[in-house]
């Protein structure tokens, strides 16, 4: 009898050691975050007060800077929305990352363990939802975010990214957005979509040919389960301006030569006008000569010499080829429309016709010199506009003609702002050849 009861006396000893060890086992114990700091600082995985959850509007991404975030290298921004058009839908918000944050401190943790990003610890189903939400604009991205910010979170890589794709998905906010695709939004409609005033924030992009501001990234705040929470926070930079509208950039058409011509079908005749250089012709040789010969303010007899000789020198782009046959082909109404100044004597009328085999009737070249085309556009009844300068797609726009952007050669010297899809038109793919 005894020493059943000694036996049974161990067992209960052993279970209370087995409850007081689970009872007691240790939190972890932040470190103290030396006053000053700032930046992002390596401390223990939880020691956080709060989540900023961030979201990219993928539309302008492309246009500003696509990025390897792994390797911090820019991505031409035209090739980056390409893909976004052909791989994404576009027209929702896009995670960025969730990251653990710190309150009444300029630091941020990051980089936490020396954790590797494994998709082996996520699920399948896990997997696909990534997939459909990080893009090939960002390569990396997931395990850019999982290193600098999920090894702080004290969350798995499943539970992390759960997370992530869970707040992607919160209706108010995405639908929002989807009905405003390509307009201008007020700051306070915005933060109503997000919740509560002090629950959220936006950062925009400007650019020095525009005085709009564009919806880049947005801000939520949340504390560690997840629940919204107002939140003070220092001035944000590049954050939008409240008193100004907040445009929500559509996204851009990027279509090959074959689809282009399918989606004009067999419509009625049309009438079209083209740019000239860089657009039909590939004009950097003789231009880069101007330049050397008689600096960048090229002078009068510069322009004779291009509207005569020197486009002997020109290379006819194989985009304007297939365009200039497609249109002929239709029998529709073709204009050049060329910024270069009208001089008295030009050839260059002679020397489109006999490169691209146009009749004498299809040839009609308007030289605009520091005029706008817009009016041009619009006395000729132009239809559709193709041009590689900024000004080309805006000027079309002015005068109610549909923009095609034809891509400028890399190696062009054309000083003129070319962004192909910044104003939403529609982009011709391997144009700049």
């Amino acid at each position: 009898m005894l020493n059943k009861f000694l036996l049974l006396l161990l067992f209960l000893t052993l279970q209370g050691c087995n409850n007081y060890a689970e009872v007691t086992t240790k939190e972890t114990i932040c470190p103290i975050i030396p006053e000053g700091s700032s930046g992002g600082i390596k401390t223990l995985p939880g020691c956080f007060d709060y989540y900023v959850f961030s979201q990219f509007w993928l539309n302008e991404l492309c246009i500003s800077d696509g990025r390897d975030m792994e390797t911090g290298v820019d991505e031409p921004s035209a090739d980056s929305c390409e893909i976004l058009y052909q791989t994404t839908n576009s027209n929702a918000l896009a995670p960025h990352g969730l990251w653990p944050n710190l309150k009444n401190s300029s630091a941020y943790p990051e980089f936490c363990t020396d954790a590797p990003f494994d998709v082996g610890k996520i699920s399948e189903d896990l997997r696909h939802k990534l997939g459909l939400l990080y893009t090939d604009i960002t390569p990396n991205l997931e395990s850019h975010e999982w290193r600098k910010h999920g090894t702080c979170s004290n969350k798995t890589q499943q539970d992390y990214f759960n997370t992530i794709v869970a707040l992607n998905s919160q209706q108010k906010i995405q639908s929002f957005i989807k009905n405003n695709v390509g307009r201008d939004v007020a700051y306070q409609d915005l933060k109503a979509a997000f919740g509560d005033v002090k629950h959220s924030e936006f950062i925009c992009t400007k650019y020095s040919f525009d005085d709009k501001q564009y919806l880049m990234q947005t801000y939520q705040y949340f504390d560690k389960q997840i629940n919204p929470i107002n939140l003070n926070v220092p001035k944000i930079k590049n954050a939008c301006e409240q008193n100004k509208p907040i445009h929500i950039r559509k996204p851009s058409k990027f279509l090959t030569m074959d689809d282009f011509k399918k989606a004009l079908g067999s419509s009625s005749k049309l009438t079209v006008g083209f740019d000239i250089d860089d657009t039909v012709l590939f004009s950097t040789p003789p231009f880069y000569y101007g330049v050397n010969k008689y600096g960048p303010e090229l002078p009068n007899e510069f322009w004779q010499q291009m509207n005569t000789v020197l486009d002997a020198f020109s290379l006819p782009k194989k985009i304007a080829r297939d365009l200039l046959s497609f249109h002929q082909s239709r029998k529709d109404k073709i204009y050049f429309i060329t910024a270069r100044p009208k001089t008295e004597v030009e050839t260059l009328t002679q020397r489109l016709i006999k490169t691209f085999s146009l009749s004498k009737e299809t040839a009609n070249v308007i030289f605009t010199g520091d005029d706008d085309k817009t009016q041009e556009i619009k006395a000729k009844g132009i239809q559709y506009y193709y041009g590689d300068a900024d000004t080309d797609i805006t000027s079309a726009l002015r005068a109610s003609a549909i923009p095609v952007r034809v891509k400028r050669n890399a190696i062009s010297d054309a000083e003129s702002n070319s962004n192909p899809g910044y104003f939403g038109e529609l982009v011709l793919i391997d144009s700049e050849y």
